[in-house]
């Protein structure tokens, strides 16, 4: 299993919104990529910082969505949020113990 994590800061003044638009327009888009098992979105409230965690069954999976357009479309969609600009930060991690296993 592959876990991304992305932080971003969004601006404070545009958070509801931005939630919104990660559930009715990320969510729906993750859920069509093979291999997608789940999303999360964290942040403190009335802080910029958010993290968004996905989780991907394989390595394959998740670079085929990492190189698709639905992925520039995501980027896309929060770009007037983005707090100066500033394009989302990923990094993958790989799954070493699980508590469900």
């Amino acid at each position: 299993m592959i876990i991304r994590m992305a932080r971003v800061h969004w601006r404070v003044e545009l958070a509801a919104e931005a939630e919104t638009l990660f559930s009715e327009g990320v969510i729906p888009i993750l859920s069509r990529q093979a291999g997608f098992i789940r999303a999360q979105l964290l942040g403190a409230e009335n802080e910029t910082l958010r993290i968004a965690l996905t989780a991907w069954e394989d390595e394959i999976c998740y670079e085929k969505f990492v190189s698709s357009e639905d992925m520039q479309t995501i980027t896309e969609m929060f770009q007037p949020m983005y707090v100066d600009g500033a394009l989302p930060i990923g990094t993958q991690y790989h799954v070493l113990r699980d508590s469900k296993n």
